[in-house]
């Protein structure tokens, strides 16, 4: 079974408004996105357009659903996803914890989606994945997930948009 949940933040937790479960053989599956995102628009206050945040794990044509409605969205690449046709692995290998704008840039060279990208290290979460290696043998599962986390995210939102704000190369915070 999987889960897809849509939450608000509030005050550094997140209230569910809305959430479905699927089994496993629909994960990742573009009818249940659709679907999903089409039940939580009619729960929504007409005129409201969110901010959709999605995990790595949701593609193009989950975004492309999302823009369809008129939403924005953030997003995260990792893996073999490759921008302009570099390997994330090398892209990734410049992270640091401070955001770094990478610019606009095509997001996916057979389906392509014009995004803007943001390089990011998340190094406290790293340490504490470090931690927890040093303290137990870590199962499977937990291995995977470590590097999950480990692994810097290049975030995307879409092309134009003025919330990302950070001039190309330069890092969002000082």
């Amino acid at each position: 079974m999987h889960l897809l949940r849509a939450s608000l933040p509030v005050g550094g937790r997140s209230l569910t408004l809305y959430e479905e479960v699927h089994p496993q053989q629909k994960l990742n599956n573009a009818a249940v996105h659709r679907r999903f995102l089409q039940r939580l628009a009619t729960l929504l206050p007409a005129g409201v357009a969110p901010i959709v945040i999605a995990d790595a794990g949701f593609k193009v044509p989950f975004h492309r659903e999302v823009e369809s409605l008129g939403w924005r969205w953030v997003g995260r690449v990792r893996g073999r996803v490759k921008s302009r046709w570099t390997s994330c692995k090398r892209i990734f290998m410049r992270a640091t914890a401070a955001p770094t704008a990478l610019g606009e840039g095509d997001w996916v060279r057979s389906n392509p989606l014009r995004a803007v990208f943001v390089l990011v290290r998340k190094w406290l979460v790293r340490l504490c994945a470090q931690r927890m290696q040093i303290e137990q043998r870590p199962s499977r599962h937990q291995t995977n997930g470590l590097r999950a986390i480990m692994t810097p995210c290049s975030s995307t939102a879409p092309a134009g948009d003025e919330f990302v704000g950070i001039p190309q190369g330069q890092r969002a915070f000082p």
